[in-house]
């Protein structure tokens, strides 16, 4: 049930905001997440900042948890 509200979720973006995400820039970090508001980025210390979704998955980030 999750991952079908998700994907509603995603296919409903504009397209420019499908592609972005926020990860939190850290040696211990590896979660990407859609919102900045994200449960997953309360516990960040460092700087969150906006990456392309392609650039995330590239440094190696993954869905964060709490969005799957």
């Amino acid at each position: 049930m999750k991952v079908l509200l998700v994907l509603v979720f995603v296919l409903f973006l504009p397209s420019s905001q499908k592609n972005d995400v926020y990860v939190c820039v850290s040696k211990t970090a590896h979660k990407y997440h859609f919102t900045k508001s994200c449960r997953g980025l309360r516990a960040c210390t460092h700087e969150i900042v906006k990456k392309s979704l392609k650039e995330a998955q590239g440094l190696g980030y993954t869905l964060c948890g709490y969005e799957d």
